[in-house]
């Protein structure tokens, strides 16, 4: 007896990373985002982005751009307002990052590290093995 694969559930893909306190499409975004090094459109975004849902599909450009107001409400991002030049159907805004990456991740360290009574033995513990070689 065969089994009907329109029956099957999602077929498995890799396991997204997720920035601490990010999901992740919210990190796929970031990660678009920080590799700019300029402001973009929401469609530039789109365009970019490495990310699939969970059924493989590739999101939609009203998700992204929900997740770029999200991500200005967590204030990661800024909207810059376009000139139209009379031009009327052209994009309104650009996005741009209001964190550096590292800026960022060290944030959440400092976060983590409130936790900590012994700060300096949870960062041994952390960097211990650690290669720190920038490349």
């Amino acid at each position: 007896m065969s089994k009907d694969k329109s029956l099957a559930g999602p077929r498995e893909r890799p396991v997204a990373v997720s920035l601490p306190g990010l999901g992740p499409f919210e990190s796929a975004v970031m990660d678009v985002m920080w590799r700019a090094r300029e402001p973009i459109t929401g469609r530039t975004c789109l365009n970019r982005l490495d990310y699939q849902t969970c059924y493989g599909e590739v999101p939609s450009y009203k998700a992204v751009m929900l997740i770029l107001a999200n991500l200005g409400k967590k204030r990661l991002l800024t909207r810059v307002t376009l000139a139209q030049d009379g031009h009327p159907g052209g994009p309104a805004w650009k996005y741009q990052v209001q964190i550096s990456r590292e800026d960022y991740l060290a944030a959440v360290i400092r976060e983590a590290l409130a936790y900590a009574p012994d700060k300096a033995a949870v960062l041994a513990a952390a960097l211990a093995g650690l290669p720190l070689d920038p490349s």
